[in-house]
């Protein structure tokens, strides 16, 4: 039986996932679980360590909820109308004034205590 769908498929409904060995291992929302260590299945930081800044896999330490869909950039930062726009857009965020806005929610989000993987 051909089995090379099956790490893509696990995957991608969060089943299970498979290091570049091939060596099958478990998963959920936050973590996978390889030789012992857990690790951010996005980022790759380990357990306790925190996720690389803006990782889609990290929790928002205002709501508790996932940092890349929550609202709370717009309510934290009092963002205005235009801001808003400019963060659901997200063109580029190496270039004013996005670049700007992404520097405060950083600020924010450290000031709040950014909450490492496996926590």
């Amino acid at each position: 039986m051909n089995l090379l769908w099956l790490p893509l498929l696990t995957l991608v409904l969060g089943i299970v996932g498979c290091d570049n060995a091939g060596s099958i291992s478990s998963v959920n929302a936050s973590t996978t679980q390889t030789s012992g260590h857990e690790r951010c299945p996005d980022c790759g930081a380990i357990t306790g360590h925190l996720h690389e800044l803006f990782c889609l896999k990290e929790t928002c330490p205002f709501c508790g909820n996932q940092l890349a869909t929550c609202d709370c950039i717009v309510t934290e930062l009092k963002l205005t109308d235009a801001e808003r726009k400019l963060v659901e857009q997200y063109v580029d965020d190496s270039k004013e004034p996005l670049k700007g806005i992404m520097a405060r929610w950083e600020r924010a989000l450290n000031a709040k205590g950014r909450i490492p993987v496996g926590s």
